[in-house]
């Protein structure tokens, strides 16, 4: 049976990464996010998961630094 804390780590953890885009929509979020998923995301471990997050906020918040945006990453 997987452990009951590890919900509360990764809720956390995805606030986190929300509070980086705020004016998106929790869809908008998930959407964004999943579409960059290399293979059924149904299938990911909640660790694997969080990586997929990790990479796609360090990828485009890196480009959006880079070049000023005032925009939402799309």
């Amino acid at each position: 049976m997987r452990k009951k804390e590890r919900i509360k780590e990764f809720t956390n953890k995805l606030a986190e990464y929300w509070e980086k885009v705020p004016d998106w929509r929790f869809g908008q979020l998930i959407v964004n996010v999943l579409e960059t998923c290399k293979r059924d995301p149904f299938f990911y471990e909640d660790d694997e998961m969080l990586q997929v997050f990790e990479e796609y906020f360090n990828e485009n918040i890196k480009t959006r630094k880079r070049e000023n945006e005032t925009e939402d990453i799309i």
